[in-house]
């Protein structure tokens, strides 16, 4: 248990149960996150500039 001010300890993310939570699984899932978010808010945009050109 941290103690107040001194944030997160070391020894809560250097044991895990299973294979996927370790840091890199977290890393690499939020870069996966990430990227999804970014692809979805171009495909958003290149799907509303083709709905606008077609209604004019």
């Amino acid at each position: 248990m941290p103690m107040i001010g001194k944030g997160k300890s070391r020894e809560e993310n250097r044991y895990y149960l299973l294979p996927g939570m370790g840091k890199l699984n977290r890393q690499k899932r939020r870069k996966f996150q990430i990227i999804a978010l970014i692809v979805g808010i171009v495909t958003s945009a290149i799907l509303c500039a083709l709905f606008y050109v077609t209604s004019r």
